[in-house]
């Protein structure tokens, strides 16, 4: 897969800034071609993994001011920002912290499967919520930190951050 970085692009996919399913050399030198048409001045190309579809979490760390940094758990992709189901903790957070967090979304449901779809592996979400904490416990200057998406699978494949966006001090 394909995507362009930049600060200007929160949003990749809805700039048309990622192309999946490149089967081919010919289709990816075309991938390039159309990103850089897209591109916004000084964007970059990234050539990724893909990964296979998953439910799309989000995590993410935001500065406090008198508190310190939360540390934000939800659904991810567009559902964070239609739904707005998200959870806060301070960081650095121990591990009944994390795994009460998960248990905290309204759709916790949707982690452990929900009409036949089986349960995500949440040692594998709690695992990346307490290593976010810990990084942005242990590097103040990390002001924002955003993995968006997070992909999750169930069984016990670990999650994979396939988006990141970070704002240092």
């Amino acid at each position: 897969m394909l995507k362009l970085d930049s600060p200007e692009l929160v949003h990749k996919t809805e700039a048309g800034g990622v192309i999946l399913d490149l089967a081919d050399l010919d289709a990816l030198r075309q991938a390039h071609r159309t990103l850089l048409d897209r591109a916004p001045a000084g964007a970059q190309v990234i050539a990724m993994e893909q990964k296979p579809a998953g439910r799309e979490l989000i995590v993410g760390a935001t500065a406090s001011p008198g508190l310190g940094t939360l540390v934000m758990f939800g659904l991810g992709g567009i559902f964070v920002e239609v739904l707005k189901d998200v959870v806060f903790g301070i960081a650095p957070l121990c591990a009944s912290e994390a795994r009460h967090m998960l248990g905290a979304l309204k759709a916790s449901a949707v982690l452990d499967g929900v009409r036949g779809a089986p349960a995500l592996n949440r040692a594998g979400i709690e695992n990346v919520l307490l290593r976010v904490s810990r990084l942005v416990a242990d590097f103040p200057e990390i002001v924002e930190l955003d993995l968006n998406p997070i992909l999750a699978y169930p069984g016990t494949t670990s999650p994979v951050a396939v988006d990141v966006r970070l704002k240092i001090r």
